[in-house]
C-alpha cells in the first residue's frame, strides 16, 4: 500500500502555474479572503471593536494578491529549474499547494499580530497555523491524487480513441518533397515527406530525422525550429512541442498520462512529447488521419 502511494507521488502531473492563466484565480482569492473575514469575522474578530477594523480586514486583499503574484510570477522566474513542466510530478504539485497554504497563513498571522485586531499572542497564532496546516495535508493530498486520476483517465480515453482508428498514411505522401533551408539560406535539405519522421531542436541547430530503409538517418541544419516551421506548409507535419516538429502520418500509437501525450513513431525508440497547448491540434490532426484522407494528400493523388 505504501509503495503504491509512493509510486503515485512520482507520477507526472500537469503544471498549472502560468501567471497569465492564474491571474483571475489570484484576483478572486484576493477578493474572497477579506470579504470572508468581514462577513464571518472568525478567530474572535467579532468581539474586537477597534476603529478602522473594516479597513484593516480589507487590507488582507492586497496582501494576499501581492503574496500570490510573487509566488506565481516571481518564484517561477527565480527558480525555473524547479518549475519545469516536463519534470513536474504529483508530489511537487502537493508540495506547491502546501507551500502556498503554510506561507500564506504565516504571512497573514504575522500581519494580524502587528495590527490592533490581534486576538492572541504570536506563538498561539503559529500553533493554530500548524494545526490547520497538518489538518489540511490529508484533504489536499486527496485532492491532488483525485485530479491526477481525472487527468490520467481523460488522457488515456482520448489516446485510445485516436489509436482505434490510427492507420498508416505515409504512402499518401510519397510524391511530395519538402525543402528546408538554413537561416542563412546557404544550406538546403530536400527530403521526401514519406521519409520524414521528426525534427528536433538542438541548441542552434535542428536535427532532421528520416527513415531510410530500416534505419534512421539524421541531418543537422543550422536553423531554429521556428524558422523551419515557417517553411512547412503541410497540414500534418506540425509543431507538437517546443523542441519537436513531427510527421503525424508516421505515428503508430498515442499514449497519455496526467501531464499530456506522447507519440510513438515507427522505428523510433524514444516517444515524441506533445505540449499541452498543442494537444488538441495534434489529436484533431491524428483523428483526421485515422478517419479521413487529408486535404493535401487528395491534391497530390
Amino acid at each position: 500500500m505504501i509503495s503504491k502511494f509512493l509510486h503515485l507521488l512520482k507520477q507526472p502531473y500537469p503544471l498549472n502555474i502560468e501567471f497569465s492563466k492564474s491571474f483571475w484565480g489570484i484576483l478572486v482569492t484576493s477578493i474572497f479572503i477579506p470579504l470572508f473575514l468581514i462577513v464571518f469575522q472568525p478567530f474572535g474578530l467579532h468581539e474586537n471593536t477597534s476603529s478602522g477594523k473594516t479597513w484593516i480586514l480589507l487590507s488582507y486583499g492586497p496582501l494576499t494578491f501581492t503574496f500570490l503574484c510573487f509566488n506565481f510570477y516571481g518564484l517561477t522566474k527565480l527558480f525555473p529549474r524547479i518549475f519545469d513542466e516536463e519534470k513536474w510530478l504529483v508530489w511537487k504539485e502537493s508540495a506547491w499547494i502546501l507551500w502556498l497554504v503554510f506561507m500564506g497563513g504565516l504571512l497573514c498571522i504575522s500581519y494580524h499580530y502587528i495590527t490592533p485586531l490581534r486576538t492572541a499572542s504570536f506563538p498561539e497564532l503559529f500553533t493554530a497555523l500548524l494545526q490547520g496546516f497538518f489538518v489540511a495535508m490529508i484533504p489536499e493530498t486527496l485532492y491532488v491524487l483525485s485530479t491526477y486520476n481525472a487527468f490520467l483517465k481523460n488522457r488515456i480515453r482520448q489516446a485510445e480513441k485516436v489509436n482505434q482508428g490510427l492507420r498508416d498514411q505515409s504512402a499518401l505522401q510519397e510524391k511530395q518533397q519538402l525543402t528546408l533551408a538554413s537561416e542563412t539560406g546557404k544550406d538546403v535539405i530536400e527530403i521526401e515527406l514519406s521519409e520524414l519522421l521528426f525534427i528536433q531542436s538542438i541548441d542552434n541547430y535542428s536535427n532532421i530525422v528520416k527513415q531510410e530503409n530500416d534505419s534512421l538517418k539524421k541531418m543537422l541544419l543550422r536553423s531554429s525550429l521556428k524558422k523551419l516551421e515557417d517553411q512547412i506548409h503541410t497540414p500534418h507535419i506540425m509543431r507538437c512541442h517546443r523542441s519537436f516538429i513531427v510527421n503525424l502520418a508516421k505515428v503508430q500509437a498515442v499514449n497519455g498520462n496526467a501531464r499530456g501525450y506522447k507519440l510513438f513513431l515507427r522505428n523510433v525508440p524514444t516517444p515524441i512529447p506533445v505540449a499541452r497547448d498543442s494537444s488538441k491540434a495534434v489529436l484533431d490532426a491524428l483523428t483526421e488521419l485515422s478517419g479521413n484522407q487529408p486535404e493535401y494528400s487528395r491534391r497530390s493523388a
